[in-house]
C-alpha cells in the first residue's frame, strides 16, 4: 500500500523534528548503553553465553525505538485538539501513526548502530547466526515489532476518552512487555505455564520473535501468523474505539 503524499510529508516532518531534538536522542542512546552494559555485567557474572547479551541488546533496541504516541493522542483528546483534525483532509489516527513512524525510524536507525557497535565491543564477535539474509530479515522483523508495539500505544491513547489518566495503563503495558515479551531472556527459559500465557499476548511478537531469530531459531510461519493476528485484532479494536470516540464528540457537540 502506497501512502498518499500528505502522509509521506508527515513522516518526513517527524523525522526532521526528531533530528532537531538531538538532546533526546543522545539521552536515549546513553540509556540504551547503560542498560546493555549493566546486563552484560550480570550475564558475565553467571557465565551466560554471549548470545544472551545480543538477545538483550536487540530487545532493548526495539523497545527504545518506539515513540510516546499514547501520550500525544491523550493530550489531543483531553485538550479537544482532536476536533480540529476532523476538519482536515486526513485521518487523525493515520496522521498520528505516520508521525510515530517517522520518530521511531530515526531512533531505530541510531539505536541499531549502537546495538551492533556496543555488542561487538563488549563481546568481540557477532552472534553465531551471521548470514546476511538472516540479519536483513531480523531487522525487518524488528521493524514489524515496532509497528505492533506502536499500535498498542495508539489503543492506549484512545482509551483516554474514558480514562483520563493513562499513565497507569502505560506502566501496565511496560510491565506486560517485560514479563510476557521476553525482554531480558528468551521465553524458552520460562516455565511451561508462563510460556503459554505469554504466547496468548501480543508481546512475544514484539520482542522475542526478532531477537530469538537473530540469536537462535524461530518457527517463522508460527511467528508471522501470531504477529499478523495481533496486528489485525488491534487495527479492528482501534477502528471500533475511534468510531465510538467520534460519535461521542458529535453527541456532545465537540
Amino acid at each position: 500500500m502506497i501512502l498518499p503524499n500528505k502522509y509521506k510529508a508527515i513522516i518526513s516532518m517527524a523525522i526532521r523534528q526528531q533530528l532537531v531534538q538531538w538532546s533526546q536522542l543522545v539521552g536515549r542512546i546513553i540509556l540504551y548503553g547503560v542498560i546493555v552494559y549493566l546486563f552484560y555485567q550480570v550475564f558475565q557474572s553467571v557465565k551466560a553465553e554471549p548470545n544472551r547479551v545480543w538477545y538483550l541488546a536487540i530487545t532493548e533496541w526495539v523497545i527504545l525505538s518506539t515513540s510516546s504516541v499514547a501520550f500525544q493522542i491523550s493530550r489531543d483528546i483531553q485538550s479537544g485538539q482532536i476536533v480540529y483534525f476532523m476538519l482536515r483532509p486526513m485521518h487523525y489516527l493515520v496522521f498520528r501513526f505516520c508521525e510515530c513512524m517517522g520518530t521511531s525510524l530515526v531512533r531505530f536507525i541510531l539505536l541499531g548502530f549502537c546495538c551492533f557497535l556496543l555488542g561487538f565491543f563488549l563481546i568481540g564477535a557477532m552472534p553465531e547466526k551471521t548470514y546476511l539474509w538472516t540479519w536483513i530479515t531480523g531487522i525487518l522483523f524488528s521493524i514489524l515489532g515496532v509497528l505492533l508495539y506502536s499500535l498498542i500505544l495508539v489503543l492506549i491513547g484512545l482509551l483516554s476518552f474514558w480514562i483520563k489518566e493513562i499513565q497507569v495503563l502505560v506502566y501496565l503495558n511496560l510491565t506486560a512487555t517485560f514479563c510476557f515479551g521476553g525482554l531480558i531472556v528468551p521465553l524458552d527459559f520460562y516455565s511451561d505455564f508462563l510460556k503459554k500465557i505469554s504466547f496468548c499476548t501480543p508481546y512475544p511478537w514484539i520482542l522475542w520473535w526478532p531477537a530469538q531469530w537473530l540469536t537462535d531459531t524461530v518457527n517463522l510461519s508460527h511467528a508471522f501468523l501470531g504477529w499478523s493476528f495481533w496486528m489485525f485484532f488491534l487495527v479492528i479494536c482501534i477502528g471500533i474505539l475511534y468510531e465510538k470516540c467520534l460519535k461521542f464528540f458529535v453527541v456532545e457537540g465537540g
